[in-house]
């Protein structure tokens, strides 16, 4: 699993959306719900696809629409990841 700070987080999913809707990631206010950037169920299972990777874990596809905004998704992954590695 990597080490990840949760600000780390918050800017690589900012990156990640703004490749998606073309545009930079400093543009990308981690407090906007996903859909309003355009963000579908195809995008959100892709996304979730490349966290799973760079964190080296598994995630539930449901965390995109039950936190809906990057910062909320950030948390969420993080506190999972923190659980992960108190209880191995």
């Amino acid at each position: 699993m990597a080490d990840l700070s949760q600000n780390e987080l918050i800017v690589f999913l900012q990156q990640q959306v703004a490749e998606f809707i073309k545009a930079d990631p400093s543009e990308i206010d981690p407090d906007t719900e996903f859909i309003n950037f355009g963000i579908d169920s195809m995008n959100a299972i892709y996304m979730i696809e490349v966290l799973e990777k760079k964190l080296n874990t598994e995630l539930n596809p449901l965390h995109f629409w039950e936190y809906p905004t990057i910062r909320t998704l950030a948390e969420k992954i993080i506190s999972e990841i923190n659980l992960k590695k108190s209880h191995p």
